[in-house]
């Protein structure tokens, strides 16, 4: 039986739904939240698979067997599931309950009791309020040694592609423009949109107290590995 070791503090839920999806919207201290669960029931794109690749890329040689990770937002279970194949201990938190994580609970209201040796974070902060996206990674700092987590760019994707070719073997080939607005309505900020600049947010997170370890880009989104 799933363990709900903390409750949101809603204040109001109201569900729609239509034949491809269903949208959950929640308002937390006067924010309105906005999520799905519909999207983790079918077969996921090529893309989402190759993201989950990366990832699990990043973690290589740093989350090891017996490590305690928190996962914050795992979607379909994928990345949670494979460490835990490996021996890791995960503990997942979430604001959807469909996504039947072990604490359901908002980030922006929950206050992190336990440590973990790593917090991950894939595609998650981008959907709370920058100033909140803060004080969430300032609460975080005396909570774990590192976090992974990837961040939107406010671009869009004109040419992705991944070749093998001999001698040089793995050859990545990408071209993004600007996307100005932000399409994606379930997202507060996109670096690059207005003035959420790169620079800024890497400010806000050495001010934080974290370091950033390494930073790196794929398939429209910034990755980085911090250590408190």
């Amino acid at each position: 039986m799933r363990n709900l070791i903390q409750s949101v503090n809603r204040d109001v839920v109201i569900k729609n739904t239509t034949k491809m999806s269903e949208e959950k919207h929640e308002i937390v201290e006067g924010i309105k939240y906005t999520y799905a669960a519909e999207w983790t029931r079918s077969l996921e794109s090529r893309d989402h698979w190759l993201l989950y690749h990366y990832q699990q890329q990043l973690m290589e040689n740093k989350v090891k067997p017996g490590d305690k990770v928190l996962e914050i937002g795992p979607g379909s279970g994928f990345c949670s599931n494979y460490l835990k194949s490996n021996g890791v201990q995960v503990t997942t938190l979430d604001i959807d309950e469909d996504k039947e994580a072990d604490i359901h609970a908002n980030i922006v209201t929950y206050q992190f009791e336990k440590s973990y040796d790593h917090v991950l974070a894939f595609e998650v902060f981008e959907h709370i309020p920058y100033e909140k996206f803060i004080q969430v990674l300032e609460k975080l700092h005396d909570r774990c040694r590192n976090i992974f987590m990837s961040v939107p760019e406010n671009k869009r994707r004109l040419l992705d592609l991944d070749l093998w070719l001999p001698i040089i073997k793995n050859v990545r080939i990408s071209v993004y423009v600007p996307k100005v607005p932000i399409t994606e309505t379930h997202h507060f900020w996109e670096v690059g949109h207005k003035n959420f600049t790169e620079r800024r947010l890497e400010t806000n997170i050495q001010d934080s107290g974290f370091e950033i370890e390494e930073k790196s880009k794929y398939k429209g989104r910034i990755y980085f590995i911090l250590s408190s």
